[in-house]
């Protein structure tokens, strides 16, 4: 049975795919684009880092930094290929 904690992880990695295809699609300045990019991308895992680091002495620290950590990287390559993707179709339709 399909539960709402075995699809929020898709639900986030698909969010960052379409955040990164929108971002490179918006007429902003690079720098405004990469600076939404990094707050997007780390608001979540935040929430799974910030713990373990304040209190590194609690029970399953470890398994929420490697979680929050997992989640940081796998966001960060989910809006790159967003953000691949746009510009891949918008460079096939230029030609």
């Amino acid at each position: 049975m399909t539960t709402i904690s075995s699809i929020l992880p898709y639900l986030y990695l698909g969010m960052m795919v379409a955040a990164g295809w929108r971002l490179f699609i918006v007429r902003w300045s690079r720098a405004l684009k990469i600076a939404s990019g990094v707050v997007l991308v780390t608001v979540a895992p935040l929430l799974f880092i910030i713990p373990p680091l304040l209190h590194p002495e609690r029970p399953f620290a470890g398994l929420l930094l490697a979680t929050g950590i997992g989640m940081l990287a796998a966001g960060a390559t989910c809006l790159l290929g967003g953000m691949a993707g746009a510009w891949l179709r918008q460079r096939s339709r230029k030609a």
